[in-house]
């Protein structure tokens, strides 16, 4: 989706016991003024500790 200007990934709910991806675009929607106030995202591997 591009809703908010850059791809996302949809989060992934973990030991749920289904593969669960929201790809709710009229949530991101909601954020599409505000883009400039998003975080820009970075990998885990790339994150600080």
């Amino acid at each position: 989706m591009s809703v908010i200007g850059r791809l996302c990934i949809a989060n992934q709910q973990r030991a749920s016991g289904e593969d669960y991806r929201p790809q709710d675009a009229s949530a991101l929607q909601a954020f599409r003024d505000y883009r400039q106030y998003l975080v820009v995202p970075v990998s885990a591997q790339d994150a600080r500790a």
